[in-house]
């Protein structure tokens, strides 16, 4: 899959949750992603200056716009390896105890979520690395062996209008 294919197949499938992704289609998206927020902040520093304290409207847009495709991606990555796409918000919820534990002052507990929001980021990180199941999983057939029976798509249709 090309960077554009990529980025066009993210976006039509803006919010769909099912199916898989290969890494070509998501690391080319994440590149996109990384690419529009350093032109798009580049666009607003040089219209609303260069401070920190200066507004981003532009480049907030733009993460806005690209958040659930995001996520829909990641999702359908995760499928590919055979994971569950709830996987993703692991490390949120696990800051997020850390968070709370440092507040009570349960320093030991903090640490441990802690690290275990680390190890659970790094094991991500992994899962998107990796190559996809061969053939057929439980979340579909594999994005590699291109359309099956004549179909264009072998992912479910999302009720949002597709983007052509």
């Amino acid at each position: 899959m090309t960077f554009s294919s990529a980025v066009k197949t993210c976006i039509s499938k803006y919010a769909t949750f099912t199916g898989r992704a290969s890494r070509s289609e998501y690391w080319f998206f994440y590149l996109f992603i990384i690419l529009g927020t350093f032109f798009f902040g580049i666009v607003d520093s040089m219209i609303f200056g260069f401070g920190d304290s200066d507004p981003s409207p532009i480049s907030t847009l733009f993460s806005l716009a690209t958040f659930i495709p995001t996520i829909a991606v990641t999702i359908r990555r995760l499928h590919d390896v055979d994971r569950s796409g709830w996987w993703q918000i692991a490390p949120i919820g696990l800051i997020l105890i850390t968070g709370v534990m440092a507040a009570m002052e349960a320093n030991i507990l903090a640490s441990a979520a802690g690290i275990a929001a680390l190890i659970c980021v790094i094991l991500l990180i992994i899962w998107l690395i990796k190559r996809g199941t061969i053939g057929d999983n439980r979340f579909g057939s594999d994005p590699l062996d291109g359309p099956k029976n004549g179909k264009e798509d072998s992912y479910s249709r999302s009720s949002i209008p597709e983007v052509k």
